[in-house]
């Protein structure tokens, strides 16, 4: 049986230790607009990092650099 929320955005803080951001969500595109209004929110200085995970498989789908 696949799990229901099965994708999580992740993030670096400044000391580049990933950290999950929000909570899971139903599809890749939710994580992305997750994403994406993360990086908006924040300064482009912090060069934050971020990946969504895939949990069912256990993979990164996307990853970018917010900078």
């Amino acid at each position: 049986m696949a799990r229901l929320y099965r994708f999580q955005v992740c993030k670096t803080d400044p000391k580049k230790t990933w950290s999950r951001l929000g909570s899971p969500s139903t599809t890749s595109h939710e994580a992305r607009l997750i994403m994406n209004d993360d990086r908006e929110k924040n300064d482009p200085a912090q060069a934050a990092e971020y990946a969504i995970v895939d949990l069912s498989e256990n993979r990164v789908i996307d990853w970018c650099k917010a900078a």
